[in-house]
Order: C-alpha cells, then sequence, then structure tokens
C-alpha cells in the first residue's frame, strides 16, 4: 500500500458509493428519504444535520448533481478530518482501516472457499462439471469479495477516531550554565573546560525531586552537581577531583592545596 495513493482511492471508492446509492433509489423516482438514510450509515449526521442534507438534496433536480452534492459534502468532511488530525495520522488510519477491513474479510473468504471446496463434487450428480462450476463460483465469491472490501472501507474511515493518551514530560539537556550555579562551580567549570548540563525534572515528580540538576563532568565523570529544589534549596555534590585540579570551591587554589582532606 503507497500511503500517497491510498487517499485518493478511498475517496473514489467513497464517490462510488454515493453513486451507486443514488442510482439505486432513482429507479422508480426520487426517494430523497432513503437517499439520506443511506448516505449517513457513511457519515454519522446529527438529526438537525440530516434534515438539512435531505432538504438540500430535495431541491436538486437529477440524480447526476445529488452525487455531486453529497460526493462533495463527504469529500470536504473528509479533508476537514484530515486537517483537525494531522497529515501523518490520516494516513495511518487510512492504512489501519484498510488493512484491518481486507484480513477480516479475507479470513472469511477462504472459509467460504473451503466449503465450496468441500461441495463442489455434488454438482456432477446434477449434470454438470465441478471443475467449470468451481471456477465460475469462485470468480463470483472474488468478485462480491472485493466489492465488499469497497464497502466496508467506505463506511469505515469515518467512523474511526483518535485517542491520543496523555503526554509524559521528557528531561530537556542544554549546554549552558544554570543562572543561579555557586560562583564555586562556575570558576571550576571554566578553569577546567567542562561542559554544564541542565535538565529539568517534571513537575509531576514526588516532593523534594522537582526543580532543576546542574551536572558539571569531566572526562565522563561527575565533578559536581547542584540541585534546585522546588522550595529553591540548594544541594550540593562533588564527584571525583584529581590533587592538581582546581579546587571546587572557586578560590583558584589546586585541590590539594585547599580543600582536599590531610
Amino acid at each position: 500500500l503507497k500511503e500517497s495513493t491510498l487517499k485518493q482511492d478511498i475517496l473514489q471508492k467513497i464517490g462510488a458509493e454515493i453513486t451507486r446509492i443514488v442510482e439505486v433509489n432513482t429507479l422508480e423516482g426520487l426517494d430523497v428519504g432513503k437517499i439520506v438514510e443511506e448516505f449517513t450509515t457513511i457519515i454519522n449526521f446529527d438529526p438537525n444535520s440530516t434534515k438539512a442534507i435531505e432538504k438540500e438534496v430535495a431541491t436538486i433536480p437529477s440524480a447526476e448533481k445529488i452525487s455531486e452534492f453529497l460526493s462533495k459534502l463527504a469529500h470536504d468532511l473528509y479533508e476537514e478530518r484530515e486537517k483537525n488530525v494531522g497529515v501523518e495520522i490520516a494516513r495511518q488510519m487510512e492504512v489501519f482501516v484498510f488493512l484491518n477491513t481486507i484480513d477480516t474479510l479475507w479470513i472469511e473468504h477462504l472459509d467460504t472457499m473451503d466449503d465450496l471446496r468441500a461441495g463442489i463434487g455434488l454438482r456432477g450428480y446434477g449434470q454438470r462439471d465441478p471443475l467449470i462450476e468451481y471456477k465460475k463460483e469462485a470468480f463470483e465469491l472474488f468478485s462480491k469479495l472485493v466489492a465488499n472490501i469497497d464497502f466496508e472501507i467506505v463506511h469505515r474511515i469515518y467512523k474511526i477516531a483518535v485517542q491520543q493518551g496523555p503526554q509524559v514530560p521528557q528531561p530537556i539537556q542544554v549546554e549552558e550554565k544554570h543562572p543561579e550555579i555557586e560562583v564555586g562551580v562556575e570558576q571550576e567549570a571554566r578553569e577546567i573546560g567542562v561542559k554544564i548540563q541542565e535538565k529539568t525534572i517534571p513537575p509531576d515528580f514526588p516532593p523534594g525531586y522537582a526543580g532543576t540538576k546542574v551536572t558539571i563532568e569531566r572526562a565522563g565523570q561527575v565533578v559536581a552537581q547542584e540541585t534546585y529544589g522546588e522550595k529553591g534549596q540548594l544541594t550540593k555534590s562533588h564527584g571525583k577531583v584529581g590533587r592538581n585540579d582546581p579546587c571546587w570551591c572557586g578560590s583558584g587554589k589546586k585541590y590539594k592545596k585547599c580543600h582536599y582532606p590531610n
């Protein structure tokens, strides 16, 4: 299935089904009520809209014009829904309806063919060639399958609904310094040339976890972390710092001559 042509294929099927509905209900005179009734099996309308459509159809003089009017209405509603749900989701809906319909009806068709194959030998008692009868009926069943697929696609495509689940907040990482970062950590980041990663924790986390965490890494190791809690409190933890590295406090001295434990 090519998504690029699937939409046009479905719209053609919709137009063909509307034309069939109008033709069937104009053979013995125009039956506006029946036309609108069958049309609303394709697209669900509220009672007021149904009456408005029926009133409009009653003013159209020919079956061809009625088909054009209803086809345009169906096409406009199709485009409106695509605009509402988005092009990508609309294409996914089309593929789902198409494949699901074919899958369901194809399985039923295979069961019917098995029944035909099991009983076709009895045609010989009626002086008819079972092979010819099998080919004839198999072709008729396949033609019926194709027609049923088109019918079901047309009557399902407008009824499928999209349900979007809740969006889960995703962590955000940026390569910039937090404006409230302590001077000591900022000094360390500047001197050893490391990146500061800012990570925003989703607000629906348990108390004590909400806020902003700023992590300084050097050579894949955490050098220091700043955590700004939901109430503005500041906690600080430091990773492994080399003895000759600048001290994390920002004094400018080497770690071994400043806060290195003796």
